[in-house]
Protein backbone atom coordinates (compact mmCIF):
# COMPACT_ATOMS: atom_id res chain seq x y z
CA UNK A 1 0.00 0.00 0.00
CA UNK A 2 1.32 3.64 -0.98
CA UNK A 3 1.14 6.28 1.69
CA UNK A 4 1.66 9.62 1.18
CA UNK A 5 3.85 12.29 3.22
CA UNK A 6 1.06 13.86 4.77
CA UNK A 7 -0.59 10.04 5.68
CA UNK A 8 2.64 9.02 6.76
CA UNK A 9 3.47 11.87 9.04
CA UNK A 10 0.09 11.17 10.62
CA UNK A 11 0.40 7.37 11.02
CA UNK A 12 3.95 8.63 12.90
CA UNK A 13 2.18 10.92 14.99
CA UNK A 14 4.75 13.46 13.80
CA UNK A 15 4.83 17.14 12.30
CA UNK A 16 5.33 16.51 7.99
CA UNK A 17 8.62 19.01 8.61
CA UNK A 18 10.09 16.52 10.96
CA UNK A 19 9.19 13.74 8.21
CA UNK A 20 10.88 15.56 5.60
CA UNK A 21 13.79 16.59 7.28
CA UNK A 22 13.88 12.56 7.84
CA UNK A 23 13.68 11.92 4.09
CA UNK A 24 16.54 14.24 3.55
CA UNK A 25 18.63 12.47 6.04
CA UNK A 26 17.84 9.26 4.60
CA UNK A 27 16.93 8.48 7.93
CA UNK A 28 13.24 6.88 7.00
CA UNK A 29 12.53 4.32 4.10
CA UNK A 30 10.63 5.62 0.92
CA UNK A 31 10.25 4.69 -2.88
CA UNK A 32 10.30 6.69 -5.43
CA UNK A 33 8.58 6.19 -9.44
CA UNK A 34 9.92 9.00 -11.14
CA UNK A 35 9.82 12.64 -10.04
CA UNK A 36 7.24 11.15 -7.25
CA UNK A 37 7.84 9.83 -3.58
CA UNK A 38 6.04 7.59 -1.72
CA UNK A 39 6.37 4.71 1.27
CA UNK A 40 5.61 1.82 1.59
CA UNK A 41 2.99 0.31 4.33
CA UNK A 42 4.92 -2.84 4.83
CA UNK A 43 8.26 -0.88 4.87
CA UNK A 44 7.12 1.83 7.19
CA UNK A 45 6.26 -1.09 9.79
CA UNK A 46 9.22 -2.44 9.15
CA UNK A 47 11.13 0.68 9.79
CA UNK A 48 9.09 1.60 12.74
CA UNK A 49 9.18 -1.92 14.41
CA UNK A 50 13.55 -1.90 14.54
CA UNK A 51 13.65 1.91 15.60
CA UNK A 52 11.17 1.49 18.38
CA UNK A 53 8.44 3.81 17.01
CA UNK A 54 4.79 3.06 17.33
CA UNK A 55 2.18 3.38 14.40
CA UNK A 56 -0.94 5.05 14.94
CA UNK A 57 -3.97 3.30 13.92
CA UNK A 58 -7.45 4.17 12.92
CA UNK A 59 -10.31 3.60 15.01
CA UNK A 60 -11.95 0.87 12.92
CA UNK A 61 -8.93 -0.88 13.19
CA UNK A 62 -8.79 -0.74 16.96
CA UNK A 63 -12.26 -1.55 16.84
CA UNK A 64 -12.13 -4.41 14.30
CA UNK A 65 -9.50 -6.33 16.76
CA UNK A 66 -10.80 -5.05 19.95
CA UNK A 67 -7.08 -4.00 19.78
CA UNK A 68 -6.24 -1.13 22.95
CA UNK A 69 -3.83 1.09 21.43
CA UNK A 70 -1.34 3.50 23.72
CA UNK A 71 -1.85 7.30 22.59
CA UNK A 72 1.32 9.38 22.33
CA UNK A 73 1.39 12.35 24.65
CA UNK A 74 1.33 14.42 22.38
CA UNK A 75 -1.80 13.39 20.96
CA UNK A 76 -3.42 13.27 24.47
CA UNK A 77 -2.50 16.78 24.68
CA UNK A 78 -4.23 18.34 21.90
CA UNK A 79 -7.10 16.16 22.27
CA UNK A 80 -7.63 16.93 25.82
CA UNK A 81 -7.38 20.06 27.73
CA UNK A 82 -6.30 21.64 31.21
CA UNK A 83 -7.59 21.03 34.30
CA UNK A 84 -7.58 23.01 37.57
CA UNK A 85 -7.25 22.79 41.04
CA UNK A 86 -7.52 18.76 41.01
CA UNK A 87 -6.84 17.61 44.96
CA UNK A 88 -3.94 16.10 45.44
CA UNK A 89 -0.55 16.79 47.59
CA UNK A 90 1.63 14.74 45.60
CA UNK A 91 1.61 13.49 41.60
CA UNK A 92 -0.27 9.91 43.14
CA UNK A 93 -2.88 11.73 44.62
CA UNK A 94 -3.47 14.16 41.56
CA UNK A 95 -3.21 11.12 39.29
CA UNK A 96 -5.77 9.18 41.62
CA UNK A 97 -7.70 12.04 42.13
CA UNK A 98 -7.98 12.45 37.80
CA UNK A 99 -8.73 8.91 37.81
CA UNK A 100 -12.06 8.60 40.13
CA UNK A 101 -13.57 11.60 38.82
CA UNK A 102 -12.81 10.48 34.69
CA UNK A 103 -11.60 13.10 33.41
Amino acid sequence: MRLTLQETAKLLDLPMGMVERWIRQGRIPISKSGEDCYFKKAALEKWALTHNFSLLKKEADRQETGETVLVSLRSAMEFGGIFHEIPGKNVKEVLEAVVSRNI
